[in-house]
């Protein structure tokens, strides 16, 4: 990652219990153990933020979870596993969706390209045109 974008990055974290009832735990037993397994790394999560324990499906469903997966990139589909993620822009919409299998190389490659895609962005309102 580019030196120059970490302080524009935000990663948000959304515990849930709702597959196979791996998070049973409270908030602070579950960020323990997150920590304990070196999450957040301080070096590439500057913006990190850990939620409370939510739902991502259902009606229980939150707000933002319900925006994330009726988006185009969310295809209006479940979250269907643990460590789903999505890649919102700069002008909050969301660009991506990876399930919780992933290739850190795409992801990477795809931070990358719309950090650069805000960067180019900012110049040119920056230029006056």
């Amino acid at each position: 990652m580019h030196a120059k974008f970490e302080d524009e990055l935000e990663i948000m974290a959304f515990p849930c219990n709702q597959f196979g009832g791996q998070e049973p735990g409270g908030d602070a037993e579950i960020l323990k153990f997150a920590e304990s397994h070196g999450f957040p790394d301080p070096q590439h999560t500057a913006g990190f933020k850990m939620f409370s324990k939510t739902f991502v499906n259902g009606p229980e469903t939150i707000p933002v979870f319900s925006f994330l997966k009726n988006s185009k990139a969310g295809k209006s589909k479940d979250i269907t596993w643990n460590y789903a993620k999505f890649l919102v822009g700069a002008d909050g919409v969301p660009i991506k969706a990876y399930g919780s299998a992933f290739d850190l190389k795409t992801i990477t490659r795809d931070v990358e390209t719309a950090l650069n895609e805000k960067a180019e962005t900012d110049a040119e309102y920056d230029s006056g045109f």
